[in-house]
């Protein structure tokens, strides 16, 4: 059954009609879309909630386990019998992260409302589309990530002087965006408005009174006032440093570590995904647990590259079968490996998705304001009509309690 807010069926297309449907239909729609997005979303459960206060905001308390359960073992008949014992926990802590989306509904929009136009049901209905789809966009850019919410890397600053850049993708980038540019953890250009973006290319043009002067090849691309605040993704714990509040690096930590398998000639110097290499990688996933990854993640150009290495006669060797949500995916020793655009380059990750879960504390909702409604008036100019918006957040994070059953195979050469 469609939980989409049926925009088509408001009775005059009046603004309470409109919020009623916004605060209890399209939240819904959301939540359910952003679940079913993708196959890696889908397969992913939500974990038990347990929070308390922190310095930012609520902290999710995550159980980490580490050791083996001690409940089995073999003794003579009038022997000693093995003590019933469990694995050690120990509590992590994440920060709740907010994601936000809003709905914005035009003065002139609004006038008309009243009269049931079908143009005025048919553009509301487009514009919830597509901020439905910059969330879910947005969303999936960051379960890639590290927690701070990089977009873009620039690759070519030689036209900065012309407000113009060069980024490896350009794909969470649009017009009108707002975005702060790091060095490192340096400022070289606050607040820039893109003022355009040529998708072909992946040049972005941007205000002329913008200042690009300190902006450098390899600087890195945020939303304006947003650096370090998106949800944690693989990144964040597909490695050994810090995280969930325990510095894995530091000796007796190695119990926090996932697998990261670098390139041994040297780290960031590509090679080839062969047979070898990935049967190692899997065989090192299941010796650190005893137990198989349940899902490996790719981008395509990782495995078009095995592919292509391994094609035999033009044919594929491994099997493909249709998973979750119709999706095809090519299995390797009956793990399903899925393939997103979004994942890191040059990486193939073997994950065991049973310790791998959403902590949501609150779900997509519309903040409600001390008038009572999820509208405010956002001020328009001499040529518009004051406009009413509503801000939908979601506070949540994404965690893993059990970094040493994840491994990632990196420096992998694309195809």
């Amino acid at each position: 059954m469609s939980i989409y807010p049926d925009v088509t069926n408001f009775d005059g297309a009046s603004l309470s009609k409109i919020e009623d449907n916004l605060k209890y239909k399209y939240t819904k729609y959301v939540e359910f879309q952003g679940k079913n997005h993708k196959p890696l979303t889908n397969r992913i459960k939500n974990g038990p909630i347990r929070t308390q206060d922190g310095s930012t905001g609520k902290q999710i308390v995550m159980g980490l386990k580490y050791g083996l359960p001690q409940g089995h073992g073999f003794a003579p008949e009038a022997g000693s019998l093995p003590k019933a014992d469990y694995s050690k926990i120990k509590n992590g802590f994440l920060n709740a992260k907010y994601a936000y989306g809003t709905v914005q509904i035009t003065g002139q929009a609004e006038a008309i409302a009243s009269g049931g136009s079908a143009s005025f049901v048919d553009q509301l209905a487009t514009d919830l589309e597509d901020v439905k789809d910059s969330i879910l966009a947005r969303e999936n850019k960051h379960y890639f990530g590290n927690g701070t919410g990089a977009l873009a890397t620039v690759t070519d600053s030689t036209n900065k002087a012309t407000k113009k850049l060069v980024v490896a993708d350009s794909s969470h980038l649009a017009e009108g965006f707002r975005a702060d540019i790091y060095t490192g953890n340096t400022l070289s250009a606050t607040n820039v408005k893109i003022a355009s973006v040529d998708y072909d290319t992946n040049e972005v043009t941007f205000g002329a009174s913008d200042d690009l002067d300190a902006v450098a090849n390899g600087d890195i691309v945020y939303f304006a006032g947003s650096k370090g605040l998106a949800i944690d993704g693989l990144d964040s714990f597909c490695d050994v440093g810090t995280y969930a509040g325990i510095d894995g690096a530091l000796a007796g930590n190695s119990w926090w570590r996932a697998n990261v398998l670098t390139n041994p000639a040297g780290a960031g110097t590509p090679r080839t995904l062969t047979r070898m290499l990935l049967r190692s990688a899997h065989r090192e996933a299941y010796n650190k647990t005893s137990n198989w990854p349940t899902v490996l993640v790719s981008n395509n150009a990782v495995q078009d590259a095995y592919a292509d290495s391994e094609m035999n006669d033009g044919q594929w060797r491994l099997p493909v079968k249709t998973i979750e949500l119709g999706y095809e995916a090519v299995v390797y020793r009956n793990t399903p490996w899925i393939c997103d655009e979004d994942c890191a380059g040059g990486k193939l990750y073997f994950l065991n998705e049973k310790n791998i879960k959403f902590y949501v504390v609150k779900k997509w909702g519309f903040i409600q304001h001390e008038s009572g409604s999820i509208f405010r008036t956002s001020l328009g100019n001499s040529n518009y009509i004051d406009a009413k918006e509503a801000t939908m957040r979601k506070y949540y994070n994404l965690g893993c309690d059990n970094r040493r059953a994840q491994t990632v195979l990196c420096d992998l050469a694309e195809s």
